[in-house]
């Protein structure tokens, strides 16, 4: 009977073992090995180093649906973050992986990673607040997406730290190969902002019309911007510069040549463009 009791936990203990071994550290270590700012000061390869697969690990950012690459993030946007786990020589029976999300300025958690049903990734919270993705089975493919949240605007260069490991399927440590920690840097993209909408409001009196139209502005500095009419094909039909002032300004454009149909009426400033649709009968 003690045999029987003794086999049993010496099974127990064994399946506990092999579980952890297939999970994620933080799941099973309350640990990040991510070589990031704060994280342990060892990563995968201090375990998984008796191999000769020789890992590399690579971040790369794609659009939402993982098929667009991208070089920088829209603040608040949703993206694929991936890592791409490539052994150097021999042919791994699987991989693991972990990463995480910090701000460049002083390397905060962005906590971006979004629960995803693609199969071995899970999302961890460790008990100092970091969140990590990572995997929580032994996964096939050497190769994992994530699906992120970019952080709000103002927020600043984010940075990825990875982790990854290429197995032997044994079901422990021996043979394996962690890679060295990775990194990537994502600058937050710059919204165009078309800053004479801000300053200026545009009014077309009448509109429709018949032989002419009064542009009606209202700025807040003197500025000279340019006045540009074009058909839907976009050729333009008439243009001239117009000098105005704080204030209210108006100016009366001779139509009646155009031949009936829409057009747009375009007040430019530089790279700035405000823009009304006009009718003529």
């Amino acid at each position: 009977m003690k045999r029987i009791i003794y086999t049993f936990f010496g099974l127990s203990a064994t399946a506990l073992f092999l579980l952890g071994n297939q999970g994620g550290p933080a799941k099973t270590q309350n640990r990040g090995l991510t070589g990031a700012p704060g994280d342990a000061t060892v990563t995968c390869t201090s375990c998984h180093n008796s191999g000769t697969f020789a890992p590399t690990a690579a971040f790369s950012l794609f659009d939402s649906a993982g098929t667009v690459a991208a070089r920088n993030y829209q603040p608040s946007k949703v993206y694929t973050i991936r890592l791409t786990i490539t052994a150097s020589s021999g042919t791994p029976g699987g991989y693991g992986f972990q990463m995480i999300d910090l701000l460049k300025k002083d390397s905060s958690n962005v906590k971006g990673f979004l629960l995803t049903q693609a199969t071995g990734i899970q999302i961890t919270t460790i008990s100092s607040g970091r969140q990590y993705a990572e995997h929580n089975v032994r996964n096939a493919s050497n190769t994992f997406n994530v699906l992120w949240r970019a952080p709000a605007a103002g927020s600043g260069t984010v940075i990825f730290y990875g982790v990854g490991n290429a197995t032997n399927a044994n079901n422990a440590t021996s043979g394996d190969n962690g890679t060295p920690s990775t990194n990537i840097e994502l600058q937050e993209a710059r919204v165009a902002t078309n800053e004479l909408a801000d300053n200026i409001q545009i009014n077309l009196v009448p509109n429709p019309i018949t032989e002419g139209v009064n542009i009606r502005l209202m700025s807040n500095a003197s500025r000279s911007l340019q006045i540009r009419i074009s058909d839907i094909a976009g050729r333009t039909v008439a243009a001239e510069t117009w000098q105005v002032s704080v204030g209210e300004n108006e100016r009366t454009l001779d139509l009646s040549r155009l031949a009936k149909g829409t057009y747009m009426v375009q007040v430019i400033e530089n790279q700035s463009v405000v823009s009304k649709k006009m009718l003529k009968l």
